[in-house]
């Protein structure tokens, strides 16, 4: 073995061998890859639905993480800050689900009462309480540590609309 290989190789075994180094490789991928499958399945999309159909499912999901990206209200860079120093773990996790729950409803609900000057073309949101009502954003953005694979697969299952 040469030794560029080898020092490669040793350069390897110390980023499998360090957590940081790991789950921040983990990260970069699993955001390449939903990356990959985001734009195969908008180029699908395409293909399958007029431009206005995919124009308004592109904004309701715009919409659903901007709404999302309000009611985080940087908690969770602030947990990553200050949750190793203190002694009532528990406690700030919950406060902070309670804090952004609360102002994630108060948000959407803003959002709905003024989704006729915001897009009328969104109005049919209004018809059904499961199109305004989705945790599954806030779950991801909030605190991906604390959720298990389950109830993100659970999500996609539900929301699924071919089941």
């Amino acid at each position: 073995m040469s030794d560029k290989i080898k020092k490669f190789y040793e350069f390897g075994q110390h980023l499998a061998g360090d957590s940081l180094y790991r789950n921040s490789i983990f990260l970069m991928l699993s955001t390449a890859v939903m990356a990959i499958f985001g734009f195969f399945f908008w180029m699908i999309c395409a293909h399958l639905y007029s431009a206005s159909q995919v124009g308004i499912a592109t904004t309701l999901i715009s919409v659903m993480g901007l709404i999302s990206s309000f009611s985080i209200l940087g908690l969770g860079n602030s947990l990553i800050k200050y949750l190793p120093a203190s002694d009532k773990k528990t406690e700030k996790i919950n406060t902070s689900f309670a804090i952004v729950g609360l102002a994630s409803i108060m948000i959407s609900l803003f959002f709905i009462v003024f989704l006729n000057f915001f897009s009328p073309k969104l109005l049919f949101v209004r018809e059904n309480i499961f199109f305004a009502i989705s945790p599954r954003k806030r779950r991801q953005t909030g605190f991906p540590a604390y959720f298990r694979c389950y109830w993100i697969i659970r999500d996609i299952y539900f929301l699924w609309p071919c089941h």
